[in-house]
C-alpha cells in the first residue's frame, strides 16, 4: 500500500475540515498499525512453525 497518494488526498481536500483531516488520518494509522501487526504475527508464526519442523 502507498500511503503518500493516500494522505495527499486527505491533506489537500478542500472540502474537508481539518477536524475531518485529522479523523481520517487517524483512521489510516490504525489501519497500518493492524497491518503491521498482522504481518509481524504472520511472520513470526511461520517462523516458528519452520523452526519446529526442522
Amino acid at each position: 500500500m502507498m500511503l503518500q497518494p493516500i494522505l495527499e488526498s486527505i491533506v489537500c481536500n478542500p472540502a474537508m475540515s481539518n477536524e475531518e483531516k485529522l479523523q481520517r488520518m487517524d483512521g489510516l494509522r490504525d489501519n497500518v498499525r493492524k497491518a503491521a501487526m498482522d504481518i509481524m504475527s504472520s511472520r513470526r508464526a511461520a517462523s516458528t512453525s519452520n523452526k519446529n519442523y526442522w
